[in-house]
């Protein structure tokens, strides 16, 4: 049963780890097969190079356990319109699936908007985006599915014209907004929100079309 456990078939290849490698151990006349993953980031946290990982269809739903990040303006509603479909971050993080987003108290500034607007309309190849309307502060926006969490050197060969220059990117698809905004605030890196801010926050939700932009994902 273990041995049929550990190899029933793997059939996505977005995540990235080290491939497990197997030894054979014999226990009480009995040979008993273990797995062992090294991790990827080291002791102290810095990354090695990843090989592709494929990861049972089972694990690959999206899960929804309420984590959120919170995001200064303009660039948390640029995400959850799908204009903005990349995060960098200083660390890496485990999470997969969905994510919401959270906009600071900080209220962003005319001209940061006008140039982040233009910029993607350049990145994208395309005048005729979905941009917001509002960047309001303060408030719980909407969310996005996490499909990877890439090292540089590992984004960089997957999007070689990317957007983020951090050190970890957030690679996300499927956004949506909150067409009633939540009074929240926010906390440092991915944090849990309250059952009852989260509950209703899955219910208002809805699927937005950011317009004509590049496929969030790698080919």
């Amino acid at each position: 049963m273990r041995n049929n456990l550990y190899r029933q078939p793997f059939v996505r290849a977005t995540c990235y780890a080290y491939s497990p490698s197997w030894y054979h151990n014999m226990h009480v006349g009995r040979e008993e097969e273990k797995v062992i993953c090294d991790n990827p980031y080291g002791s102290a946290g810095v990354a090695k190079k990843h090989h592709p990982r494929l990861q049972n269809d089972e694990l690959s739903q999206i899960s929804d356990n309420g984590m959120c990040l919170s995001m200064h303006q303009p660039w948390a509603s640029l995400l959850v319109h799908g204009i903005k479909q990349h995060e960098g971050r200083s660390w890496y993080s485990a999470h997969r699936g969905r994510m919401w987003i959270a906009a600071t108290a900080k209220p962003c500034e005319e001209e940061s908007v006008r140039e982040l607007e233009e910029f993607y309309k350049s990145y994208h190849g395309s005048g005729m985006l979905h941009l917001p309307t509002e960047y309001p502060s303060a408030c719980l926006l909407g969310c996005v599915d996490v499909v990877d969490v890439l090292p540089q050197d590992d984004y960089r060969a997957a999007f070689p014209d990317g957007e983020s220059q951090s050190p970890f990117v957030f690679v996300c698809n499927n956004p949506q907004v909150l067409t009633l905004k939540f009074p929240i605030k926010g906390q440092h890196k991915l944090w849990k929100m309250d059952k009852s801010t989260h509950d209703a926050a899955k219910v208002g939700a809805e699927p937005i079309d950011p317009g004509p932009v590049r496929a969030p994902c790698a080919p």
